[in-house]
């Protein structure tokens, strides 16, 4: 019985998923559409059309099956994208902040707890 514990792939599979706990956010690709309240008016493109920040996400593991890798510490972050208009082409090329949440810490949260937004 105690040989499928022995098992190194086993083993060096554990071993793997223990060194990859849950705590650091890791860069994430986001496009900025996901980052506006209301979408992109079909008049506008923005450059860079995604940005990068950390998220928790997949961002490492949690040894409870009821818990995901979700933010502890967040922080507020300005991002300046250059907005063109495609239609309305007298309207002049400008630059807009728009704001965003960063992950900063991760940690184990169970599942029924998070809120989704």
């Amino acid at each position: 019985m105690y040989s499928i514990f022995r098992d190194s792939g086993f083993l060096n599979h554990v071993q793997l998923v223990h060194e990859f706990q849950c705590s650091m956010p890791q860069p994430r690709a986001i496009p900025v559409a996901e980052l506006l309240t209301i979408g992109p008016s079909p008049d506008e493109i923005f450059y860079p059309a995604s940005t990068v920040l950390t998220r928790c996400e997949g961002a490492g593991c949690c040894s409870d099956p009821k818990q995901i890798c979700a933010p502890i510490e967040t922080r507020n972050v300005s991002l300046v994208f250059m907005v063109k208009h495609m239609i309305d082409r007298q309207r002049d090329r400008h630059h807009e902040v728009i704001h965003a949440l960063e992950h900063t810490k991760c940690g184990c949260v169970d599942k029924r707890i998070i809120k989704f937004d």
